[in-house]
């Protein structure tokens, strides 16, 4: 009579730990890609908001109260009809992922600036596009990678002519005063580098960040009114002439 191969103990337990290892890699790799997807459905969600906030801001000229949003929805009600611009608002993705704690994991919405900004918070599990993973902060500029808490709420929020001090919106009137008089205004194809004549103080001024802080230059010559200005697209290179006909030119934006 022929005995029978059969599986000797040490190689059922080979096998078994195999199938252990791969069931505990399938399991690993399930949760990371449950979890990334939890975080684009959180990215994805603040973009509607935001969207629905910004059609919200066209139509009233402010951001929605607190009140407002605490109803669920964002419409606009007119004496004419109802405007809905998200029937339901979305609520946090759960579980909380990565370091994010449950506190953390909600979407809190703060109306800033009498109604002209708006901050909401929430969290990230792990690095999602260019943004890195735990509290996140949505403002009408788009999603920026900081805590909406504290004195980091306020200073990506505040509108331009605005300081972030003590975690409040402070009109800056120097910087304000500066604008007002600014006339007449160059800019680089992109809007980042600006130039303009202060007609107030007799100066030329430059702007690195799009016209949000302004810097003094050198002063305008003397006799040199009316300016018409002219600029490269970089803003590099200007001209500046007067109705006497004088034309005076800079290759260096204006420093000289």
């Amino acid at each position: 009579m022929k005995s029978k191969k059969a599986f000797t103990l040490i190689e059922l337990l080979v096998v078994i730990a195999i199938i252990g290892i791969l069931a505990t890699i399938s399991v690993l790799a399930l949760s990371n890609a449950r979890a990334k997807s939890r975080d684009a459905k959180r990215v994805g969600d603040m973009k509607q908001v935001q969207t629905a906030l910004e059609l919200f801001f066209n139509d009233k000229n402010r951001y929605p109260t607190a009140e407002e949003w605490a109803t669920g929805q964002i419409y606009s009600t007119t004496t004419e009809s109802t405007s809905t611009y998200m029937q339901i608002i979305p609520a946090a993705v759960g579980p909380a992922d990565g370091t994010c704690t449950n506190n953390q994991n909600t979407i809190s919405y703060t109306p800033t600036e009498a109604g002209a900004s708006y901050a909401i918070s929430f969290c990230l599990g792990g690095n999602t596009g260019t943004l890195n993973s735990g509290p996140k902060c949505l403002t009408p500029g788009g999603i920026i990678d900081v805590n909406c808490s504290g004195i980091e709420s306020c200073n990506p929020v505040c509108q331009i002519g605005y300081n972030c001090e003590d975690s409040s919106c402070v009109y800056d009137q120097p910087q304000a005063d500066i604008r007002a008089s600014l006339n007449p205004i160059v800019a680089s194809s992109d809007l980042s580098k600006m130039f303009a004549v202060n007609s107030a103080d007799g100066y030329f001024y430059s702007s690195g960040d799009s016209g949000e802080t302004w810097a003094r230059g050198v002063a305008i010559p003397a006799g040199l009114s009316s300016l018409k200005l002219a600029a490269s697209s970089d803003l590099n290179n200007l001209a500046l002439a007067s109705r006497n006909n004088n034309i005076y030119t800079s290759v260096d934006s204006g420093v000289t």
